[in-house]
């Protein structure tokens, strides 16, 4: 069985445009190639050294794929509770009506992802979830998305989700 925590910053825009760069500045973590260098330099001057050991020792590296894109990533851009979309970039809040569903791609909600998940290996000690949660705040005040606008945005909440995944595996004769 497979465990990971997953502490999840929920903010009211799609999260593609910025997730990088939050989780970089969160924790000082990054993927070395894409967006991201520029936060985790700020933190790595603004953590102390008890919070950079966490981080180093506890932050989990994932694979992602997400269409032609494949990559080991510190963070994903997660499903936002409460939210869904059309299927067409057409994001609301709420559950949708039967007559709104007839309208969406496939005739079904999809995922709204407003949110930003970094992964964990054990569950985050109190301590670190409240650093998270400020810096994250710090984040947006700042505008510490450097070289680029990504226009105003709110937090409006953190999440802890504990995965757990199990594999099972059965043989077959060929």
């Amino acid at each position: 069985m497979t465990d990971r925590w997953l502490f999840v910053v929920d903010t009211d825009v799609y999260a593609g445009n910025f997730e990088r760069e939050l989780a970089a500045y969160m924790t000082g973590k990054w993927d070395q190639e894409t967006h991201g260098g520029d936060q985790a330099a700020v933190a790595e001057k603004e953590l102390d050294d008890e919070a950079k050991k966490y981080f180093d020792g506890h932050c989990l590296m994932c694979h992602e794929e997400v269409a032609d894109f494949h990559a080991d990533v510190y963070h994903i851009i997660y499903p936002t509770p409460g939210m869904w979309n059309n299927g067409s970039g057409t994001v609301k809040k709420g559950e949708p009506t039967k007559a709104e569903l007839e309208k969406c791609y496939q005739k079904k909600a999809w995922p709204a992802y407003y949110s930003v998940a970094l992964f964990f290996d054990e569950k985050p000690p109190e301590k670190i979830t409240t650093l998270l949660k400020e810096r994250a705040l710090k984040f947006i005040k700042e505008g510490k998305v450097f070289g680029r606008p990504v226009g105003h945005f709110k937090m409006t909440g953190f999440r802890l989700i504990h995965e757990k995944t199990e594999v099972k595996t059965s043989e077959t004769t060929l």
